[in-house]
Parts: structure tokens; sequence; C-alpha cells
């Protein structure tokens, strides 16, 4: 499934600013994180604008200002499985309510009052961002705890190895990561930031590997005096938001035309983004960007060596030490051995062995070194896989890092342990109450108009074979497709639906982001 089909049905299945007051709290028996009935209030939206809508409740959204970038109003999401997986993703676990993190909502969405996407600031390589970034996008840990959340889902975190794996972007920076700015001092590159934010001008720019170590690109930071139109991601000239940063949030260099060229899209933060060439057409006309991608064989530079790797999945970007001006595709194996975990890069039969972050290593036979990354970010299944699935606390750096929320879950990911932290039981659900939620449920898609919506993405593509609908270990993935304690009450939904709705909900259902959801009542 591609990244445009993955992203939509996002939407569809809940991630949206107005279907947010219709999410349950499944920690609470399904009951609404919004109380009912809902009423419209005035709200101060993203753009300082003030609408009226069904504001989600606080326990679901909630508002603030930031403490850096002159203070910018922001909203954030909030729901318990949520909250525990960006907690883990960032290594911030701050204590007590007041100083709750969640996940931050897009500030730049002046079509929609609280926002409907991630921000791409702390959430680049997700699917849920607004826009297709210039890094390689998937569903992680954070998208399933955010349709988890809906009340509506179960997260199967073990489906594929982009939710087993946490993104990189940002992984284990610290809270100031999620609360000061990504340039400092008017131009430096803070500690928390070295991972993902650079400071070299696109002209001049060396080549590094970009956040996920899967691509080599160049530092994305641009003059806008003297590059006014994005040369990636071009805006019509009727955009409302302005070409370069106009507003303290937004400059963050001491020379205030400076920014990056993905412009408000990363909050004018600067990364490894730009392409490293451009594709042209027979008239010599640029037609798009081209980057060193070291999974694919098309991308190989001219001035490869001949032992570097292109075009295997094993193959990852490493950066280089001293006069080479770009990073080397090598194949990687992560081995663990007796409560370690090392990183073993080959080289033509021979291996040299990552111990530690940020060692450099010789390669042998040659007169390179290499630079090595973060152990977890390449091998993060063997730490805190799909970040402890929200159900445990994640410790960096240490190996079987997840200590989960029942003592006597042995899971890598916590997957048998409750939400709460606690062991307990979760409250059931009685019969009455579960009508009232399964009526909700078909009010909300009539109110919303989902169907149409549905309807006419589901008709764009053909319909997906049975046996075809596996994990990557094989088992199929709808082994517990709408489990319930009691399948009659299970199937009022669909039952309860216009027959074209029954059809559509499912075929929605059997492309769910391929095998991560589970739908349940």
């Amino acid at each position: 499934m591609n990244e445009v089909m993955q992203h939509e049905l996002g939407h569809i299945l809940g991630m949206s600013g107005s279907t947010m007051p219709y999410w349950r709290n499944a920690l609470k028996g399904g009951k609404p994180y919004t109380p009912r009935p809902l009423v419209a209030q005035d709200v101060v939206c993203i753009s300082g604008m003030t609408q009226s809508i069904y504001m989600p409740s606080q326990d679901t959204i909630r508002s603030g200002v930031t403490k850096s970038y002159g203070g910018s109003r922001y909203f954030e999401i909030v729901t318990p499985t949520v909250r525990n997986v960006i907690a883990n993703q960032f290594n911030c676990h701050p204590e007590g309510r007041d100083a709750m993190i969640g996940a931050r909502l897009d500030p730049n969405e002046y079509y929609n009052c609280i926002g409907s996407h991630l921000s791409s600031r702390y959430y680049g390589t997700e699917t849920m961002v607004s826009r297709n970034m210039p890094w390689l996008q998937s569903i992680t840990a954070v998208s399933l705890a955010l349709f988890e959340d809906t009340g509506w889902y179960k997260a199967n975190y073990t489906a594929s190895s982009g939710v087993y794996n946490p993104s990189s972007f940002g992984y284990g920076a610290g809270c100031q990561f999620l609360s000061d700015e990504c340039i400092v001092n008017g131009g430096e590159i803070p500690t928390y930031g070295k991972d993902t934010f650079c400071n070299e001008m696109t002209t001049s720019s060396s080549i590094k590997c970009d956040v996920t170590h899967r691509r080599g690109a160049k530092c994305d930071l641009v003059d806008y005096n003297t590059n006014p139109a994005n040369q990636i991601y071009p805006y019509t000239p009727e955009s409302r938001i302005p070409d370069k940063p106009s507003t303290a949030e937004e400059q963050h260099f001491t020379n205030t035309a400076l920014g990056s060229f993905i412009r408000f899209d990363s909050n004018y933060c600067s990364t490894y983004a730009a392409p490293t060439s451009f594709t042209f057409d027979q008239k010599g006309k640029r037609t798009g960007p081209k980057y060193m991608e070291c999974s694919s064989s098309d991308s190989t530079p001219n001035d490869a060596y001949s032992f570097e790797t292109f075009g295997n999945t094993d193959s990852i970007c490493l950066d280089t030490v001293g006069e080479i001006n770009r990073p080397l595709c090598l194949s990687m194996e992560c081995i663990q051995d007796e409560g370690t975990v090392t990183v073993a890069v080959s080289v033509e039969g021979e291996e040299v062995i990552c111990e530690s972050d940020g060692q450099i290593l010789d390669l042998p036979g040659k007169d390179i070194q290499i630079k090595c990354p973060k152990v977890e970010v390449l091998c993060p299944q063997y730490f805190c896989p799909a970040n402890c699935s929200g159900r445990g606390v994640c410790r960096h750096g240490v190996v079987n890092g997840c200590v989960c929320n029942d003592p006597n879950d042995e899971s890598p990911h916590c997957e048998n342990s409750p939400v709460v932290s606690s062991s307990e039981s979760l409250p059931s659900i009685d019969v009455e109450e579960e009508e009232t939620i399964l009526e909700d449920v078909v009010e909300t898609i009539n109110e919303l108009d989902l169907v149409d919506t549905i309807t006419e993405i589901v008709n764009e593509f053909p319909p997906i074979q049975e046996d075809t609908l596996t994990s990557p270990t094989g088992a199929n993935i709808f082994d517990t497709t709408l489990s319930s304690s009691s399948p009659t009450e299970a199937s009022k939904l669909v039952n309860n639906m216009p027959s074209s709705a029954s059809i559509i909900t499912l075929n929605c259902l059997l492309m769910l982001f391929i095998e991560s959801m589970i739908f349940m009542f």
C-alpha cells in the first residue's frame, strides 16, 4: 500500500480534528472522552482566529503555548497510549499532569481549527504528517497508538518492521527536542538535535546520511532572498503561508532569511533532506529530486566504490570521516551476544564491528573511515521495539529495555500488558452501553458523510486477494478480526449501515494499513 493511501485511510479511521470529539476511552469501558451531548463552543484556533466547533475534551486534546519560538499556540493529542508511546520515542518522562507530553499537531493548518496531521517538526518520518516529506515515511507505533486511542481499534505492533522499529526522528533525544528550538544561538545545532538538524547551506553542503540512515542527502538550508521558490515543494501564489520566515517562531538564524527549503512544513528547521542531484527531461528542465538511496540500485552515484552495496534491504548509509565528501552505502547486520548489541558492517567479505555510538572505524584495506550511528537506531528491535507498545517504559540504551506495566509480561514489546500502569483487569462494558456506542458510530459516519469519502477511495483500487493478507511471518492478519465477547453485538455496526456502506467498511478494514490494525468493539 502506498504512502498516500495509508495517509488518507488514516483520516477516514479517525485522525481528524472533526472526528476527535467522537473518540472513546477503551480503558473506561468505551465511554466517550468528550461528554455527551456534544455542544459547540468558541475556540481560538491555531491560526489565532476563533471558530465555533465541537471541541474534544482535555483528555483528548490539550492546547498550549511554546516556551520558545516566541510563544506559538499548539494543540497535542494526550490520550493514554499516545502519551506513553511519545514518552518512549523521545525518552521524555516528565512527572505530573501539567508536564504531560502528547503528539503535537501541525501548527500550520489554517483550514482546520485544531489540526488533523502530526507535526513534521517532530514526526517527519510518520505517515500521518501533513505532506509527503523528503524522508522515507512509514506507519510506526505513534500512528498505531493514535488509532488505538480512538477506542475502535486494537493495534498489532508486530505486524511489520515499520511499526516494530521506532521512528529515528528525534529518537531518544530527550524532552528538549520537544520543547526547545531546533537551532540555537543564531545558528548552532543543540546537542539534542545533532542527529536530526543541520546548519550547512545547501549550495555548499556536504552529503550526509539523513535521519533514517537509508539515504544520503544535503542540508536543506537556503537563503530565501536568493532562493524564493521551493525547488521540491512549490507553493501556489495564492498560498496563505508566507514563502519565507516572518515570525520569531520561524527565524532560527541570525540571518532571518535562512531556513529549510521545506519551509513551514518543518517549522523552517533545516535537516539533511535536500537531494544530492536532480533528474531532467530531454529539454533540460528539472523534473524531480534525486537522492543517494542505499536500497535502490538506480540511485548508485557515478563515483560509487566497487565495495559499496546498493539495492539491498540490509544496505545502510554510513557517514565518513576525512576528505570523502559523501557517505557510503554498506551492508550491515545486527548481532546480539550476551546482553550486548553490535553492528557488523561488511566490506568485500570482511567485517568491521560498531561497538559504540559515534565510534570511528577504519575500513579494511581502504584509506577510508566511517562513523558508527546509534546502535539503537539501526537495531531497535533489540532495545525498545514498537516503543514498548505504550504499555511500558523504555530504558534507552539498554538491551531488552522495555519495563512492562505488567511485571509478568515477558514479551519484548509489552504486548501482554495493559496501557495503565497496573495489571488489574480493565472494566468491562455492558450490553446497553455497547448498543449506545454502536449507534453513536453509525450516527458519526452519517453525520461526517464518511461513506461517500470511503467509496471514492475504495473505487480507486482493485480488490485485495485473501492470500495477500499476511504479515512478514506468514500469519493471517485477520485471525482475530472483529473479536468480541458477543459476535451478534459486534455485527450490529455493519448490519445497521446501508448495504453499500457495509461492503465499503469491510474493504477498508482489509486494506487498513495492511496488517497493522484489528477492528474491535
